[in-house]
């Protein structure tokens, strides 16, 4: 039994980590970098599970799927190292704790995560699967940031805090407008056999590429623009637009035609990046006056 959990938690540990950490920058962001430590943990563990939980159920639905694919063929539950039975009794449990869990943190952190957790369980379900709806796939992808950000605000605060919510918005558009060229085109062929309309099976691999500069200069744009209106100091867009700057150049290197494994390494600076804007995030809705430059 341990071993069949530490096969399928494995198997989703990216996902689990990234909305996990999500949910972290969140209530760093609404303690200005000294959250509750309890309410944090629990923020953290719950979203853990609840997207253990989500992401294992659309595991299970597309096992056959997988199958086609050079990256997931491997995964425990389309080999059959685990059973779909036993899969569906840690997609229940994982859901059970982390709705229990988050129910500590008061009921508005609650409904955040479980709005979370129904979009994603109905993005898979075989009688609606919304992942099949040209363009609501990437969209409830990029939902996630602002939902547990406000999860996250709700669990530390106790109601709604700006800074999070904008945050979360932030790196959603972000995201969505990287999920084509760094996550989807890996997926097109078993995408175009089951009728999944994503952006990468519509668009040619140079449209997605110049989504994910878009998604870069977005950042650039927007940051300087409204940093201040949302609290935020001046040490956050000055940053950030820095490093976009940096992470630009890498985009020219993949313009081309799509190559696997340039399109793999151009992922690991993407999510560097991604990972960096966060923490700066962080760093600029702290209240430390050496930060305000102007």
């Amino acid at each position: 039994m341990y071993n069949n959990v530490l096969r399928l938690v494995k198997s989703r540990s990216e996902p689990i980590f990234l909305y996990s950490w999500s949910t972290l920058i969140s209530c760093l962001i609404a303690g200005q970098g000294f959250p509750s430590i309890y309410s944090t943990l629990i923020a953290v563990s719950s979203v853990a599970f609840l997207t253990a939980s989500v992401y294992l159920y659309n595991d299970i639905i597309d096992r056959e799927m997988d199958t086609l694919n050079p990256d997931k063929k491997n995964r425990p539950i389309a080999t059959g190292k685990v059973s779909v039975g036993f899969a569906q009794m840690f997609v229940f449990v994982a859901a059970i704790i982390g709705s229990a869990l988050m129910l500590l943190n008061g009921i508005q952190a609650f409904a955040w995560v479980f709005t979370y957790y129904t979009l994603f369980f109905i993005y898979s379900y075989p009688g609606i699967r919304l992942k099949r709806i040209f363009i609501v796939k990437e969209l409830i992808i990029s939902m996630a940031f602002p939902l547990l950000s406000l999860a996250g605000a709700a669990a530390v605060m106790g109601g709604f805090y700006t800074p999070c919510l904008y945050a979360g918005v932030l790196i959603g558009a972000f995201l969505f407008s990287a999920l084509p060229a760094l996550n989807e085109a890996f997926d097109v062929k078993e995408d175009l056999l089951y009728e999944i309309k994503s952006l990468a099976v519509v668009l040619d691999w140079k449209k997605r590429v110049q989504m994910l500069a878009f998604g870069v200069l977005l950042l650039i744009v927007v940051t300087p623009v409204t940093y201040s209106w949302f609290g935020f100091n001046a040490a956050f867009p000055v940053v950030i637009v820095a490093a976009s700057l940096v992470v630009l150049r890498f985009i020219v290197p993949i313009y081309g035609e799509f190559d696997r494994e340039s399109a793999y390494q151009a992922r690991r600076i993407f999510k560097m990046y991604f990972f960096f804007v966060q923490i700066m995030m962080v760093v600029g809705n702290m209240a430390l006056p050496t930060l305000n430059l102007f």
